[in-house]
């Protein structure tokens, strides 16, 4: 009787940690559409970050334009979705893109 609870035991618990191997682990985002987050200059008006993300709108590795908000240090962030993460040859037009647009200080996908 003791081998057959002690056989259940370890078949539940094998059962148990055999789920969880299969699940994804990430740290950050793990799925499309990813986040891309665009920081704005201090000085930059909210038209402008609005008329920085649009111009880049049109690039393939761009899947929407999200919001523009204000930080906590006061600047505007925008937060565009695209298909892809990281520097890749899909995403390197729409990164060049927003290195040509005026008051863009940093875009980055964060984790």
């Amino acid at each position: 009787m003791r081998e057959l609870i002690a056989a259940l035991v370890l078949a539940a618990a094998a059962g148990l940690t055999s789920g969880c191997a299969g699940a994804p682990s990430c740290g950050g985002q793990c799925h499309a559409p990813y986040e891309l987050d665009v920081l704005f200059d201090t000085g930059v008006s909210h038209t402008a970050a609005v008329a920085a993300l649009r111009a880049c709108a049109n690039e393939p590795a761009l899947v929407r334009v999200g919001t523009v908000d204000r930080t906590r240090n006061g600047r505007w962030q925008g937060r565009l979705f695209t298909g892809t993460i990281g520097r890749s040859a899909e995403t390197t037009p729409l990164l060049s893109c927003l290195n040509s647009q005026p008051g863009i200080v940093d875009a980055y996908w964060p984790d």
